[in-house]
């Protein structure tokens, strides 16, 4: 059973909406045609969600009472859930979840539309998501099978200030998606501050920071099914800029990787390769791209010198290879072979014996 939500009057009444707006929780939806909501929407009940799509920015006032401890309380199942946060304060992750221990299992995850936090072998939680805070969403990913009820504990443990997640102001696709991915990954090598970046294309749709364990905790935002694309970005002078061709499925009902075992993005087996190395009389370049692909690629010598070059345009998705060939002329050294996929540079040195 669902308790109503304690709202005097109707919810919608305190702000002023236009053609188009839209609301929806898991089951119904309305819009707003005519001046009128249109549509089924069921009521509003304490432990759903509820999504709101504005043209105009404008604050939504609500009025009611404070739910009793004893209907403090969510249904969990195994898979995603929405999980309204009941308490009237906020709490840092592991005493907001303090209700769910006897239920928990390592591989849990708990996200926000920013950040998330996945239960990992010891039983903490670990991530980007660090608080639960009233009047936020979250959904709650449950490996276990059967279905519990979770009890919010009243505990008085709040957090005054809440610092913000930097990497969501920097991904400027979360802004056109109502849905996300959590991917955990590392980089063989990766240091603390190292920053990993995620690409639909060209559009960057996640950023994160190496933790101390090399760990990129990063939350994605894109089209159901695409693939995305991982570049390195390294603090130390001393390690290169690396880039990935798509080699990972988007869906907002997955996610990749766990905090004890990440998703290993190895550059140097990376879908963009060129061989023989050393060569001698020829090159096989080789790339792991999407259909449509514009593909460029450039051979310097170790002076910088441009020794060749050629662009390639409207690639079939798949594996795409170039033999490049008549090479026995080339001088004995180090060249650079340089392959751009959409706008994005992957360098291969290369020896000639």
């Amino acid at each position: 059973d669902h308790s109503s939500a304690n709202f005097t009057g109707s919810l919608l009444d305190n702000y002023h909406f236009t053609e188009g707006d839209f609301i929806k929780c898991h089951q119904s939806s309305q819009s707003y045609e005519n001046n009128r909501w249109q549509g089924i929407l069921m009521p509003f009940y304490k432990d759903y969600i509820y999504m709101l799509r504005v043209a105009h920015e404008g604050q939504l006032g609500i009025q009611g009472y404070t739910i009793p401890d004893n209907q403090r309380t969510v249904t969990l199942r195994n898979g995603w859930n929405h999980l309204p946060y009941l308490c009237e304060n906020t709490q840092d992750v592991t005493t907001a979840l303090s209700g769910y221990n006897d239920f928990a299992q390592p591989g849990d995850i708990v996200k926000s539309y920013r950040a998330f936090a996945m239960l990992n072998s010891q039983y903490r939680w670990v991530g980007s998501l660090n608080y639960l805070q009233p009047g936020e969403g979250y959904m709650l990913y449950r490996q276990g099978t059967e279905t519990v009820v979770m009890p919010y504990q009243t505990l008085l443990s709040e957090v005054a200030d809440i610092v913000g997640v930097s990497e969501y102001d920097a991904v400027p696709a979360c802004l056109h998606h109502s849905d996300n991915m959590p991917v955990v990954a590392t980089v063989p090598g990766a240091s603390f501050g190292d920053r990993l970046e995620a690409y639909d294309g060209n559009m960057l749709v996640g950023v994160s920071e190496a933790d101390s364990l090399g760990r990129f905790m990063m939350m994605t935002y894109a089209d159901e099914q695409s693939r995305l694309a991982f570049r390195y970005v390294p603090c130390s002078m001393d390690k290169t800029v690396e880039n990935t061709a798509p080699i990972i499925s988007y869906s907002s009902l997955n996610s990749v990787g766990t905090v004890d075992n990440p998703y290993v993005i190895d550059f140097a087996r990376s879908m963009v390769s060129a061989y023989p190395n050393p060569f001698t009389d020829y090159i096989r370049f080789v790339a792991s791209v999407d259909a449509d692909a514009t593909i460029d690629v450039h051979l310097y010598d170790a002076s910088g010198m441009l020794m060749w070059s050629q662009s390639f345009t409207h690639v079939e998705g798949g594996c795409w290879q170039y033999v490049l060939d008549g090479l026995t002329t080339y001088p004995q050294g180090i060249y650079i072979a340089v392959i751009s996929i959409n706008g994005m540079s992957n360098q291969i040195k290369l020896i000639k014996e």
